[in-house]
């Protein structure tokens, strides 16, 4: 047959799809930009987390004086604040010997205590002080041990 034409054109060419790279920069920009965004949104949402539990009642906080103020059960503050000064005082007690609870007359398991120590450790400190150290006379019976 040797008039047959033969249709076949032979191997093809692949075309290869080209994107610009203009339309790869916008792609990877707007990406980057929205990428941002969620993390701003992040950011907010985690902070407004953070001082609703540091500050749960901050809304209800007043710094109005006493005489500005009409309705106290709507007012919420700490009892001291960063600069109010106060006293911390300590108390450190001891059981007594088994002799003492035989002549109160109590059992095992009524401890009878005493305090061995009770007093004003530090005078004037605010919650902004740190590292404040005191000195304190104290003795332990060792006849309790």
């Amino acid at each position: 047959m040797p008039n047959s034409k033969n249709l076949d054109p032979g191997p093809s060419r692949t075309r290869t799809q080209r994107t610009s790279v203009s339309c790869k920069c916008t792609t990877v920009v707007v990406g980057a930009i929205l990428a941002l965004l969620a993390y701003a949104v992040f950011v907010k949402i985690a902070w407004e987390f953070y001082w609703n539990m540091r500050e749960p009642h901050d809304w209800m906080y007043s710094d109005k004086t006493a005489e500005e103020v009409r309705d106290w059960s709507a007012v919420v503050r700490p009892l001291v604040d960063r600069n109010q000064k106060f006293d911390i005082t300590a108390t450190v007690w001891a059981r007594k010997p088994h002799q003492y609870r035989e002549s109160y007359g109590l059992t095992k398991d009524q401890p009878l205590e005493e305090p061995i120590f009770s007093g004003v450790v530090f005078r004037g400190v605010t919650f902004m002080d740190e590292h404040v150290h005191a000195k304190v006379n104290l003795s332990i019976p060792l006849k309790t041990l």
